[in-house]
Parts: C-alpha cells; structure tokens; sequence
C-alpha cells in the first residue's frame, strides 16, 4: 500500500518536476520546454490530498478534509474580509 502511494506521487510529480525544481523551489530564471498545464497541477495537489487524508485517517483516525492554501496573491483584494463598523 505505501509503494503505490508512492509510486502514483512519483508519477504525477514527474510530470511537473521542472517547474517544481527549476520556478519554484529555486527561482532560476531556466527556461522549460515542456510546461506543464493547470491539469498536471491540480492532479499534484488532489493527489496528494487523497494520499495525505488516507493517512490521517489510518494515524489519527480522522477524516477532516485536507485544504491548500489559495497562492491567487489577488484574493485578499477581491473580496472584504474586514467588517466595516
């Protein structure tokens, strides 16, 4: 059960194992020649969702849903979030 899980995120992050190295962790300014699309990303994050929420429900017997947190450094501007008084 934990090589298939590790497998299948090793397969996903393949996928967008460039970007990952080259634009995020590193900030190198590398071109890459095959970027990989929105998809290949949500499949990363949902795959590890379900992998990590597998997890917490085996360790702690838990099943709390599994957020990330919303980089769209826009979102704080778009809507209120302090309440005019």
């Amino acid at each position: 059960m934990i090589n298939q899980d590790v497998q299948k995120l090793d397969e996903v992050f393949q996928k967008i194992k460039k970007l990952r190295h080259k634009k995020i962790a590193h900030l190198t300014t590398a071109e890459i020649k095959k970027v990989p699309t929105y998809a290949d990303v949500e499949d990363c994050i949902n795959t590890i969702k379900a992998v990590a929420q597998k997890y917490k429900l085996i360790f702690y017997h838990s099943h709390d849903d599994f957020h990330y947190i919303d980089l769209n450094i826009r979102t704080v501007f778009e809507k209120a979030w302090i309440d005019q008084e």
